[in-house]
């Protein structure tokens, strides 16, 4: 966590993505006993590689700044969404996935940005608990 002119900071968990390793892992047993030609077997492969690359590479570059009135998040410097609490108009603290599947809890937020309904989340494991209880503070 990091202060910057009235902008809290808060990092993502580096080992979120990791679990996404196993994906590949479990692709290995089909593709070597598949039917399939080999050059479309690796193709596939290769696709499913870079999807679990990009699942483990994006809590490395991702991060959370709650100012006064607004929640930002952003992935490599670039703003993906920002929220301010007269956008809000449903917030909900509970399981991210219906049924758990080990997502943990978070806030489930649903807002009306630039005339479209945004539905996101902010979860306690790749944030943590205190950056869900200050994004709730700011936007209700």
């Amino acid at each position: 966590m990091e202060k910057e002119k009235n902008v809290t900071i808060y990092k993502a968990n580096k080992f979120y993505g990791l679990p996404a390793l196993i994906i590949p892992l479990l692709l290995i047993a089909p593709l070597l006993s598949s039917e399939v030609s080999l050059e479309n077997r690796l193709i596939g492969f290769g696709v499913f590689l870079l999807i679990t690359l990009a699942i483990i590479l994006v809590p490395l570059v991702s991060r959370l700044e709650i100012g006064r009135d607004f929640v930002r998040s952003r992935i490599l410097g670039f703003s993906t969404l920002e929220l301010h609490p007269s956008d809000i108009q449903a917030i909900e603290y509970g399981n991210l996935f219906r049924g758990g599947l080990g997502v943990g809890k978070g806030l489930n937020i649903r807002a009306i940005v630039n005339g479209k309904i945004k539905n996101t989340s902010i979860g306690e494991k790749l944030y943590g608990k205190e950056a869900v209880e200050h994004a709730r503070r700011v936007l209700e």
